[in-house]
């Protein structure tokens, strides 16, 4: 997929460093620094420069269009993922009578707003069971009451990859009312997400992790069949169809849908590199990702088990491998500590640990892991 000199060419720091904690944190190729050098020199021309900041801007959603099967008039940026989800409850404007269904494998940024409303609505957990969640679990949450379904394709707690178009057929049986909203943050450019766009209403994700961007731009794609009924109640200027006409200033015409989430003025240069991290990757493509990494995620999967180290969620034999393996420890910081004084760099949350597997990991850098914690645990 990537020779080792390319390899070392594009991801630098790799040259010493087993890196796998790209949930977390992607590593952003070199052609992005080209990229934010590119967005220096445009900015450098002043105004001058505005168009062809315009212009990166149509490009990068036009390629995060194609990553998430939709047309690029449904896609746009917010600068992160807390942000696009607090509007998308502006477009809900939820009551008390009003229920949302989350899960708790789940990130804060999609968890918190439904909790932190004015008039909070009623929150119904839908729970995993020893970190799957269960299709059972979920039909008892969903009623006609049912105003958003909150789910991640797959959770950065434990990499569970969601049974998409099962849950999805549940909800539209029971709740067909109900906006569905995805986050594919754990997704976008390790795993194909074309499939959600045909029944999401709302698909989110962050650009600084798996699509090896920055930090600043959150990707935001919305259905143009679900366009008019989620129209953000925020102030600002780019979303305005009426932005500078004077006449219209007491009543104005704001763009739905997508269009519609990009308030203010972007942040061009997280733009200009997630339009350079998206097209290093889709001329790799995720088909190629997948073939060389999951059989990696597989090996990795097994072995931590060996190492006396379960997974914490189990393998879908009817889903892709997702990029995250992770497993608990009593003394996670210090194992954390000793993996990265080894060269070995991964994530940790309280006791929980992950180990990520993306496009620039090689089976070294997965043996490097076990041979690590093979001498380190007792």
């Amino acid at each position: 997929m990537i020779d080792p000199a390319a390899r070392l060419r594009d991801f630098p720091p790799l040259e010493d460093l087993a890196y796998l904690s790209t949930a977390a944190e992607g590593l952003p190729p070199i052609h992005v620094a080209a990229a934010i050098n590119e967005y220096w020199n445009d900015k450098c021309d002043g105004l001058a420069g505005r168009s062809r900041m315009d212009q990166r801007w149509h490009d990068c959603r036009s390629v995060a269009a194609s990553f998430m099967g939709l047309q690029a008039e449904e896609v746009s940026f917010t600068s992160s993922c807390s942000e696009a989800y607090n509007l998308l409850a502006t477009c809900l404007d939820l009551k008390p009578s009003d229920e949302v269904v989350v899960c708790d494998l789940d990130s804060p940024s999609g968890l918190s707003p439904w909790f932190m409303a004015r008039l909070k609505p009623n929150v119904l957990v839908w729970h995993h069971r020893g970190g799957s969640l269960e299709l059972v679990d979920l039909l008892p949450l969903l009623s006609q009451r049912t105003r958003l379904v909150q789910l991640p394709l797959i959770s950065y707690t434990n990499g569970y990859h969601l049974p998409w178009h099962s849950a999805v057929e549940k909800v539209r049986k029971i709740a067909p009312q109900a906006v569905i909203s995805v986050d594919v943050t754990q997704a976008l450019g390790r795993v194909p997400i074309q499939h959600c766009a045909a029944f999401a209403d709302f698909i989110v994700s962050s650009s600084h992790t798996w699509a090896l961007g920055m930090h600043g731009a959150a990707v935001v794609g919305i259905p143009s069949t679900s366009a008019e009924r989620l129209t953000p109640r925020a102030g600002g200027w780019r979303h305005l169809q009426t932005a500078f006409d004077l006449q219209q200033i007491g009543s104005p015409t704001v763009r739905h849908g997508a269009e519609g989430f990009g308030i203010g003025t972007p942040a061009y240069p997280a733009i200009y590199a997630l339009h350079a991290s998206l097209s290093y990757l889709q001329a790799i493509s995720l088909e190629q990702i997948s073939a060389e990494v999951d059989p990696l995620v597989e090996y990795l999967h097994e072995s931590m088990g060996t190492l006396g180290l379960p997974p914490l969620a189990p393998l879908d034999q009817n889903a892709r491998p997702t990029g995250i393996v992770a497993f608990q420890h009593s003394a996670a910081r210090e194992l954390q500590t000793t993996l990265r004084e080894r060269g070995v760099e991964v994530i940790r949350t309280g006791q929980t640990l992950r180990a990520c597997v993306h496009g620039y990991t090689t089976e070294n850098d997965v043996n490097r892991l076990l041979t690590a914690l093979d001498k380190i645990l007792p």
